[in-house]
């Protein structure tokens, strides 16, 4: 075991598993009084946290300190207090750093040993389809090859997410029947559930409903599974899908292959791009694809603390165009953006 340790990157699913595999290891070396302290970097300051961990734990034989938003930690002064900490030598608590983040301070890095540490990238297309077979099986269920598709093409892009959305999905079928999902049972479910997902964020978008996509993005973002930039990269590959049919369309008239070619699965799925191929013009499609490039940059270099005003900033210019906004001196004066970097 180790002192402290740091868990980051965007696969929030792994991120999770990694931290329930260390309580889990806490647990079978200290015994079941494990206290779990949460705290929030931004909103913690890192005396209030290391005074409440050198009070220690009535109760408890060990103290495991998740740190949330780790990204926040970048002042020399905030690291040096977990340095000083860890220095220490205190054996009752362990330290777990945690951010969604894929880069953080190289200094608060290394106060992880090298085999404490794991950045948690997102999983390929193709270990996407491995891992919802597998965790099917897990189940005694499957999974046909279309259904899988369209699965894939609505649901988001983090293991939690998907693994949310199956067990939602295998409540549909009797307890003792072993399930095979089709394609009808992922589009029924999708468009009939009450849970908000990005499909239904660019369904509003297909819809051009501003203030419903405003809603359903609230809801997005108070779901841990959903972050900004995971939103991001889901709704820029559904909108890259309508790009890559207006350039077929210009030219001949699509057939399905071309639909299921780009895993656009479900005849209200394809009607819906349908709708937008009518609604919307080549010039218009590939600035909404900029706007995501660049916001999406934008989440990635920027603090937390400006997320939520960046995420709605985007939706905004995607129904009222927002002209050069990051090409403007306004924009580095507003979140420190370089703007020199967009052409």
């Amino acid at each position: 075991m180790h002192p402290c340790y740091m868990y980051y990157g965007p696969e929030h699913g792994k991120r999770q598993g990694l931290v329930n595999n260390l309580k889990s290891a806490l647990v079978k070396n200290y015994g079941d009084a494990l206290d779990v302290h949460k705290y929030y970097a931004g909103e913690d300051t890192p005396e209030q946290i290391i005074s409440d961990l050198d009070n220690g734990a009535l109760f408890a034989s060990h103290t495991l300190a998740l740190i949330h938003n780790a990204e926040s930690l970048s002042r020399k002064s905030d690291i040096q207090h977990f340095e000083k900490f860890l220095k220490s030598q205190n054996p009752d608590v362990t330290l777990v750093f945690v951010s969604e983040q894929s880069r953080l301070d190289s200094k608060l890095v290394k106060l992880a040993a090298a085999e404490a540490r794991e950045i948690c990238w997102e999983l390929f297309d193709n270990q996407k389809e491995g891992w919802v077979i597998q965790y099917l099986r897990k189940q005694n269920a499957g999974i046909e090859d279309d259904a899988l598709e369209l699965f894939l093409s609505l649901v988001g892009t983090n293991t939690q997410e998907m693994q949310q959305e199956l067990d939602k999905i295998l409540l549909l079928f009797d307890s003792g029947e072993k399930p095979v999902i089709s394609a009808d049972v992922v589009e029924s479910y999708i468009f009939h559930a009450k849970e908000e997902s990005v499909y239904t964020l660019f369904d509003a978008y297909a819809a051009r409903d501003f203030s419903r996509a405003l809603e359903i993005l609230s809801k997005l973002r108070g779901a841990k599974s959903h972050e900004e930039t995971s939103i991001l990269i889901r709704f820029s590959y559904l909108v890259r899908n309508l790009a890559g049919l207006q350039a077929i369309s210009s030219e001949r008239r699509l057939e399905p292959a071309d639909f299921t070619g780009r895993r656009i699965l479900g005849k209200r799925n394809q009607n819906l791009y349908r709708n937008l191929l009518s609604r919307l013009d080549e010039a218009t499609v590939l600035s909404h694809i900029r706007s995501c490039n660049e916001f999406e940059m934008a989440l990635r270099e920027q603090k937390s603390n400006l997320h939520h005003h960046l995420i709605q900033l985007w939706l905004y210019s995607l129904f009222h165009p927002v002209k050069n906004f990051f090409r403007s001196p306004r924009a580095k004066g507003m979140f420190g953006v370089d703007h020199q970097r967009f052409p």
